[in-house]
């Protein structure tokens, strides 16, 4: 039994939790084409979809209180130039380190 959201020929890459875009937690999946933000509080609304060929640039970081970042850009609509930021923020708990978690996630977002 395929995943509801996967097209033909797409695979799981990465998951993870915890996981913050615009101060909403998530539970992000990559696969081979997007990345999928799927709010588990709010399980009635679909997930948020970007498109990997839409992204434009990556870039790694680190929050005042030092949780890993990674910033995104990418491109919205059909509009020429039309560009969004997207902070994917690895919340931490204390004595713990998503660092490299977030370089591996970075990694892969730029081979994909």
């Amino acid at each position: 039994m395929g995943n509801p959201y996967l097209n033909s020929g797409e695979a799981i890459v990465l998951t993870t939790n915890r996981v913050s875009a615009n101060a909403v937690p998530y539970e992000v999946m990559l696969t081979t084409e997007r990345i999928f933000f799927i709010d588990n509080q709010n399980a009635r609304f679909e997930p948020r979809i970007i498109p990997l060929s839409a992204i434009l640039s990556v870039q790694g970081g680190k929050t005042p209180a030092h949780d890993p970042v990674i910033a995104l850009l990418f491109r919205t609509g059909e509009e020429e130039g039309s560009r969004q930021p997207l902070n994917l923020v690895f919340s931490q708990d204390p004595n713990e380190n998503r660092k490299p978690e977030r370089d591996d996630w970075m990694r892969t977002l730029i081979q994909l």
